[in-house]
């Protein structure tokens, strides 16, 4: 007990939990994203609802990209090492396949990779796993590069120093083409 009655539990190392408190840290984790379902995450039947797992494939996106020195800005507009550019990035099309259910309190691990860059698309892939390493879902995101242009707004081609931190695409994007939910967001 601390000074003032306050129980003080120790720090756990990752992988470890109190007791069933689950001290696992959540976040970008260099290399990965970390989401625990909470009630909001759920729908009537208590499992994740279905936009949830794109939001989280678009959260660990943005992380990503943090992660190479490339941020939005409050207006929606890239900076790269804090210095804005005339670029941004919008969701063309975004793709998720949900393989097994996941809970409330559970812990879900997001991996995301560029599988493919055009002049002016890159495409994530994204595959979503439990704390045994099962996948739980799998998706894609397909981001436009965008900038302003004579009033209005066009596509753009992604610009050099931002397309050498995206890395190379591998190909084509991997797709089940049975059961598959599409939708379009902004």
């Amino acid at each position: 007990m601390g000074a003032q009655g306050i129980k003080i539990l120790p720090v756990m190392p990752p992988g470890m939990s109190a007791g069933g408190i689950g001290a696992l840290p959540e976040g970008w984790l260099g290399g990965f994203y970390r989401v625990r379902v909470h009630w909001d995450d759920t729908d009537t039947t208590e499992r994740v609802y279905l936009g949830r797992y794109v939001k989280w494939i678009d959260d660990a996106i943005t992380e990503f990209l943090r992660a190479r020195g490339v941020v939005f800005d409050p207006e929606g507009w890239l900076r790269i090492d804090g210095r804005r550019v005339r670029e941004s990035f919008v969701v063309g099309e975004y793709w998720c396949r949900i393989e097994r259910s996941s809970l409330f309190d559970d812990l879900l691990d997001v991996r995301v990779a560029v599988s493919e860059t055009r002049p002016k698309v890159v495409v994530f892939r994204a595959e979503i796993t439990d704390q045994t390493g099962r996948r739980v879902a799998r998706g894609t995101i397909t981001y436009v590069c965008i900038k302003k242009a004579g009033g209005g707004i066009v596509s753009a081609p992604i610009p050099e120093g931002l397309a050498a931190r995206l890395g190379p695409g591998r190909g084509t994007v991997e797709r089940d083409s049975s059961k598959k939910s599409r939708g379009s967001g902004g």
